[in-house]
């Protein structure tokens, strides 16, 4: 201020009382406006953070009930291949024997409450039938079904009927369950499920509908059926037309819904959340569980179940909302810092003019302090740089990175360095250009921000980085730089494709990465006309040592017996469990001879099958249990077919393997049975 304007503010008249009263109460009447506008601003601020919060947990409880259900229902379907495959081996299989190896099916957290074995039995043989059953034991058997009223009728006359022949129930059923005899034709919607089953020749899931559990049972709980077809010889036929004359019957799974999600369904519900379970086609069945009064915030997801849809509906209830809505904590430090500001900018207003310098440089110097303190409190390292990539800050992880990398001796010359030009001799390779081309185009001013992921791995530590490079919002200043660790979140990716394509026991692929390396090869084999074979593999003596030692020394030796396989097979092949004691062998680069590499495949076969024959020696461990060594003994029985690159369907292979297996089975165990070709018997 110079002395000319000094002087000139000395001459002005002392102000008037009442017009600084005037002043004064406008500034009142703006503070009061502006506060209630803040105010008014905050509420509306967490009003849609909540409704935001709330929605979102709504997707993502949905998101994890619908995978919980999936996960659930294809476990179970998974334990129900074994059934199967005996009632295809064993035609004359019992009733105690049908519960017998159905009981391993029934967990506690599956809400399977039936398994029955349901064959097709013509009109014509309806008579025979029952009175073949009946000599077996079950000396009421008969054939029956439920009128309009639900009451218990004999079973009308028609072309064809699926009885229940047998079933096995879980132990702690909340009814005695009796359907022997139930003919499900009577009931089109229930047989629509196995029309599709039998037509496809994979397992099907039927609608929602209420249990059938006996003739004169009232419990009726709402459920579902998945429907496996079991055809002649075990083997699924290639036309629609083959597989209904070659059809035997269906062994069915009902499922209760309240049973399958009882915990998951008490959790949402004593967490406020109102729950839907309804078929997604429509009609009146649905299973409902209430908390208390809905909100209008709610979401629906599509269950799907082999080929139907099951619609989940959640619903926040108003007491949830209630119960979330905490702002008394959040309004009082908002409402201290509005007052502070207004009354920071009163104080300025008053303050004299040869203050506000001082005061704005004070401002601006704790900005830059309080900036500098954020950045410093960040994980990711950051730089700023001006427009040519001269480097004019960093913050403190940006420099304990590089004390941390053996780059210390640079920590006082970071500020004033080029960045890009670091950048560019860092490594020839393709990040650090895609890094500097990425920094120049915002610098430049072609993009307003650029991200990039990259490793920055050291002898003794691997790391995974985000690069994200964002224009400052003054024009002509410059970018901000932000090194990101992302390692963890790049682990978490490695551990779900090794639970997506590995089985989690043995470490070996799963069938879904059996058939991405079976495509490979049919890739391979097209280009060099060689040949390859498929072996299945089942352990002869695996079950009587789950049952006497128990499932965790049956794990050791599926993992030995994964390393024997491993150990026996080339390079080039590829080892996959299925589950249980089943493993699967593909074969690559055999001879583009039939006969040759049918020579080949098998000396590879009998090698296996000779170190299977070795003893095995298993340590198990515990807290619990002393250290237990078991000495086992388990051959191996191999069904194989070798195929060319014309083979396109995978599971077909498999069930022409997996019939050369059960016929080596019943031939005695312990060798090997190869069917070269689909219309060839096993040799």
């Amino acid at each position: 201020m110079t002395r000319e304007v000094v002087y000139a503010a000395a001459q002005q008249p002392m102000p008037n009382r009442s017009t600084n009263f005037g002043f004064f109460r406008t500034l009142k009447i703006g503070m009061v406006v502006v506060f209630m506008t803040f105010f008014y601003a905050v509420l509306l601020f967490i009003q849609n953070e909540r409704e935001s919060t709330t929605r979102i947990e709504l997707q993502h409880l949905s998101l994890d009930f619908s995978q919980t259900f999936n996960e659930r229902l294809h476990e179970s379907i998974g334990d129900l291949q074994y059934p199967g495959r005996v009632l295809v081996l064993f035609e004359q299989t019992t009733l105690s024997q049908f519960q017998t190896i159905t009981k391993q099916a029934f967990r506690s957290d599956t809400g399977l409450l039936i398994i029955e074995w349901q064959p097709r039995v013509p009109e014509s043989r309806r008579r025979a039938f029952e009175n073949h059953v009946r000599q077996q034991g079950l000396t009421d058997f008969r054939m029956w079904e439920l009128d309009d009223s639900g009451q218990p009728i004999p079973a009308q006359v028609r072309d064809y009927h699926v009885p229940v022949l047998f079933l096995s129930t879980r132990d702690n059923a909340q009814q005695d369950v009796n359907t022997l005899g139930l003919d499900l034709t009577w009931s089109p919607e229930r047989m629509s499920s196995k029309w599709a089953a039998r037509d496809s020749g994979r397992a099907q899931a039927s609608a929602l509908f209420r249990v059938v559990t006996g003739p004169e049972n009232k419990y009726n709980p709402l459920g579902f059926a998945v429907t496996t077809p079991i055809y002649k010889e075990g083997i699924v036929p290639l036309t629609v037309q083959s597989k209904r004359e070659n059809l035997v019957g269906y062994l069915a799974a009902v499922y209760s819904l309240q049973d399958m999600m009882s915990n998951e369904l008490t959790q949402l519900t004593d967490a406020g959340f109102n729950v839907n379970l309804r078929d997604s086609q429509g009609g009146d069945l649905q299973l409902s569980r209430h908390s208390g009064d809905a909100s209008v915030f709610s979401h629906q997801i599509d269950i799907n179940l082999l080929n139907q849809t099951i619609q989940l509906e959640l619903t926040a209830t108003r007491a949830l909302l209630r119960k979330n809505f905490k702002m008394s904590w959040f309004i009082l430090p908002v409402c201290l810092l509005i007052f502070g500001s207004l009354v920071f900018w009163l104080l300025v207003l008053l303050e004299r003019k040869n203050r506000l310098l001082h005061n704005t440089n004070g401002a601006l110097e704790n900005s830059l302090i309080f900036n500098r303190a954020v950045l410093n409190g960040l994980d990711s390292h950051i730089a700023v740089v001006d427009l040519t990539g001269i480097i004019l800050m960093v913050n403190d992880a940006w420099i304990h990175f590089a004390r941390e990398n053996g780059a210390g001796h640079l920590v006082d010359r970071f500020v004033g360095m080029n960045y890009l030009t670091v950048s560019k001799g860092a490594a020839n390779n393709e990040n650090a250009d895609t890094a500097t081309r990425g920094i120049q185009s915002v610098l430049s001013g072609q993009a307003e921000h650029f991200e990039t992921q990259y490793p920055c791995h050291s002898p003794t530590k691997q790391q995974w980085f985000q690069l994200t490079c964002r224009r400052l919002p003054i024009s002509n200043t410059g970018a901000v730089l932000a090194h990101s660790d992302i390692t963890t979140i790049k682990q978490m990716e490695e551990q779900v494709r090794q639970q997506a394509y590995f089985d989690l026991l043995t470490g070996l692929p799963n069938r879904r990465l059996l058939a991405d390396r079976f495509s490979q090869a049919k890739a391979a084999m097209q280009r060099s006309g060689e040949l390859g074979a498929l072996m299945v593999l089942d352990l002869d003596n695996f079950k009587p040592l789950n049952d006497e030692y128990g499932h965790t020394v049956g794990d050791l030796l599926l993992v030995e017996v994964g390393k024997r396989l491993m150990a026996s097979v080339r390079s080039v092949d590829t080892v996959a469990r299925f589950g249980g004691d089943e493993f699967v062998v593909l074969l690559n680069g055999l001879c583009s001879n039939i006969e040759q590499a049918t020579e080949e495949a098998m000396q590879i076969a009998e090698k296996i099958r000779r170190r299977f024959a070795e003893t095995y020696v298993l340590t198990a461990t515990s807290e619990e249990l002393p250290e237990t060594t078991v000495e086992h003994r388990s051959t191996v029985t191999i069904g194989m077919t070798v195929y060319n690159s014309e083979e396109t369907d995978l599971d077909r292979l498999f069930n022409r393997a997996d019939s050369a297996m059960y016929q080596a089975k019943s031939a005695g165990k312990n060798q090997v049975r190869i069917a070269t070709g689909p219309d060839r018997k096993s040799d």
